[in-house]
């Protein structure tokens, strides 16, 4: 199934340089291309994360090494199979994991579960549903934030 995001995500999204990996021991990356040394053949990456399969046929993403976040990852050339740019519904799934990922310390369980509600609604991503385009779009971030006001 092809994921179609709003036409403002879908361009934030097409700019940012997140690469797939296929490394010689089978494992699967996404994260963002910073730089490449073609001499020594190193790629260096930022936030790379390990796509995973489950029996069940569903994929989780996964940190794939600590590291300091101001460090990028080194990746030797010989050690990839295949390169390419990571598909728009995978772009989505890994910018959804790093917001969660910095919100989960900062907010309560439930504030989190509702976040996820939201970030995980087709609404938040694409206003296609909308067929009378003379109605104002709803504000769900308002809707969200008084919610939370005094909690």
């Amino acid at each position: 199934m092809s994921y179609k995001p709003s036409e403002d995500l879908a361009d934030y999204l097409t700019d940012i340089p997140i690469t797939s990996y296929r490394l010689v021991d089978g494992t699967y990356l996404l994260a963002e291309e910073v730089d490449y040394d073609e001499e020594s053949n190193i790629i260096y990456l930022d936030g790379p994360l390990m796509l995973e399969y489950t029996a069940a046929g569903a994929y989780s993403l996964q940190p794939w090494i600590d590291n300091e976040p101001e460090d990028y990852v080194q990746l030797v050339g010989d050690k990839i199979i295949c390169r390419v740019n990571t598909p728009m519904d995978l772009k989505v799934h890994y910018n959804r994991y790093y917001v969660l990922n910095n919100l989960q310390n900062t907010l309560t369980e439930e504030e989190m579960n509702e976040v996820i509600d939201q970030i995980t609604n087709p609404l938040v991503d694409n206003l296609d549903y909308l067929n009378d385009f003379s109605k104002p779009l709803p504000n769900y971030n308002k809707e969200w934030r008084s919610k939370w006001k005094d909690n």
